[in-house]
């Protein structure tokens, strides 16, 4: 899995969005999203086995990026370097496509 980081804000503004995630498991995802702790490192001091922090990071971080970045359940969001402005507008019409596709349920 790619690794994936959020700033200290970043994941307050997402845990909140999820009051029914025990404190517990969004402690888990913030030591891997924030702190930059492994999986297993989380689990083996949780005494509880890597995918169940792989779930907590997962909730906490699909909630940042459905109700933060806008981005759709099941999309992934990612900031690249392009060199040219045509290659900036094949990525846009890329992305306009796919919503069209998304809100038409496909």
């Amino acid at each position: 899995m790619k690794a994936r980081k959020l700033t200290a804000s970043q994941f307050k503004q997402a845990s909140a969005l999820l009051p029914r995630v025990t404190q517990q498991n969004k402690g888990m995802a913030r030591r891997v999203l924030v702190d930059g702790e492994t999986f297993r490192a989380v689990a083996d001091s949780s005494g509880c086995h890597p995918s169940n922090v792989s779930k907590a990071v997962k909730k906490v971080y699909d909630a940042f990026l459905d109700q933060i970045m806008g981005c759709p359940a099941g999309w992934y969001h990612e900031s690249v370097c392009l060199p040219t402005k045509k290659a900036v507008s094949e990525v846009r019409r890329i992305e306009r496509e796919a919503l069209r596709e998304f809100k038409r349920g496909s």
